[in-house]
């Protein structure tokens, strides 16, 4: 179809620019998203972000552990929402037609205004999200805890606490700690050197160097000992050295 000539309109019908201009345009509807509910905060687990201002914040030392995850729980709105539809799913108030609803209605308890996770006749208390980094200190990191293993620090918080992905936020924890690195095996902060063993094929292929002092020095201003030992023959060999380091050891000529 040819474009009108200069000066002449298009009839209503075929002006799309003028059918857009008459028409009323109505917003359309915005659909509500399905199986998108809003959880418990014990349920909620922290984006990194929020863990790292949790790490930065300083806790109140002379406040015992249990009373501030007491204190937390008891203060907090949200856990008194939770415990108020606790009370709406054990009576039949509220149905539990999500999974979230069951697992609240019978895997937790309240007792005494205590939010409490149940699980083989054991309780153990909700922590609040601002105290996980505490409690994994407090089992962990303190002088009196020594640093345990991962089974025995999840064993010990077990016994008196409980949030969701626990165990595996103690073993991420465990295994990027640095004390636990540097003195036992195994841990994502100790490198993996890649020691493969070479055995040397002839005289002076492979040789070991130490260097032994201090010693009294000579008349000719040497208190070293280098220590030269090819692993192929092993024969020893000493050399007076005036220097200490290694790095200018190695390149001393050996006679």
């Amino acid at each position: 179809m040819l474009p009108p000539p200069a000066g002449e309109d298009l009839p209503p019908e075929l002006n799309a620019a003028a059918a857009i201009g008459e028409t009323t345009t109505v917003p359309r509807p915005r659909r509500r998203r399905r199986g998108k509910q809003t959880l418990p905060h014990c349920f909620r687990r922290p984006s990194t972000g929020a863990l790292n201002m949790m790490n930065e914040q300083e806790d109140d030392a002379d406040v015992p552990l249990f009373q501030q995850v007491v204190r937390a729980q008891t203060t907090s709105p949200e856990y008194q929402a939770t415990r108020q539809r606790w009370h709406r799913l054990r009576t039949g108030e509220e149905a539990a037609d999500t999974t979230w609803r069951r697992t609240l209605r019978d895997e937790y308890t309240v007792d005494n205004d205590l939010i409490s996770y149940t699980k083989d006749g054991a309780r153990a208390l909700v922590v609040p999200l601002e105290l996980w980094p505490r409690v994994i200190h407090d089992f962990h990191d303190a002088p009196t805890a020594a640093h345990p293993g991962r089974d025995e620090t999840i064993l010990a918080v077990r016994e008196l606490y409980y949030w969701p992905a626990m165990a595996k936020q103690i073993q991420t924890h465990v295994r990027h700690c640095e004390i636990c690195a540097s003195t036992k095996r195994g841990g994502a902060a100790q490198p993996h050197a890649p020691l493969r063993p070479r055995p040397p094929t002839r005289p002076w292929q492979a040789v070991s160097i130490d260097i032994m002092s201090p010693y009294h020095e000579s008349r000719i201003h040497k208190n070293h000992l280098l220590i030269t030992l090819p692993l192929r023959i092993c024969f020893l060999n000493g050399r007076k050295s005036g220097r200490s380091r290694a790095q200018q050891g190695a390149f001393l000529p050996i006679s």
